[in-house]
């Protein structure tokens, strides 16, 4: 989906993409929405994740593209303890870019913020249609952190890695560094 940003329609997206086999009704969709933000105030880091983020944080720009609003985001952040370690200015949600993933145009957004050329960006993501051929479409190198452990959809795009774990993920990351 992309175009102009529009809370519930990126509600509706999210929720779409997670949910394939229903057609979830705005009534439903509005009660999830309220649930999941309940829910989201529990959510928390895996120690070591966090450890090697800010690590990596000394020597690396890292970044988030992430479809929603910016409120929402900084918000995860402060929950996960990751607001210290990503600089606001490396951050770009869907509300903001006025796009949503999978358009590849976000990420290009993203190049200009960070100063970058493509290929010297790696994204990490859960979502392979989202996150995954979105990056590769954009020129990035692209590791899909399947964790659900889905299958590999049919496409011609192919992630340069696949972690399944958080340990696998911790390995990727300081690797990368």
């Amino acid at each position: 989906m992309s175009g102009a940003y529009k809370q519930d329609k990126m509600v509706y997206h999210h929720l779409k993409n997670g949910v394939n086999d229903i057609d979830p009704s705005k009534l439903e969709i509005d009660h999830f929405k309220a649930n999941y933000l309940k829910c989201i105030q529990k959510v928390s880091s895996y120690d070591d994740l966090l450890k090697t983020i800010q690590t990596m944080s000394q020597d690396l720009k890292i970044g988030i593209i992430a479809n929603g609003s910016t409120k929402f985001l900084t918000n995860k952040l402060k929950l996960l303890g990751l607001k210290n370690y990503i600089n606001p200015n490396y951050v770009l949600t869907s509300e903001e870019a006025h796009m949503l993933k999978p358009d590849p145009k976000i990420f290009t957004a993203m190049n200009h913020r960070l100063d970058v050329r493509p290929s010297e960006v790696a994204y990490i993501g859960d979502s392979f249609s989202n996150d995954i051929v979105s990056a590769k479409r954009a020129g990035w190198h692209a590791f899909w952190f399947n964790h659900r452990k889905k299958s590999v959809p049919e496409t011609n795009f192919v992630p340069d890695q696949t972690v399944t774990s958080q340990s696998e993920l911790c390995d990727l990351l300081k690797a990368l560094s």
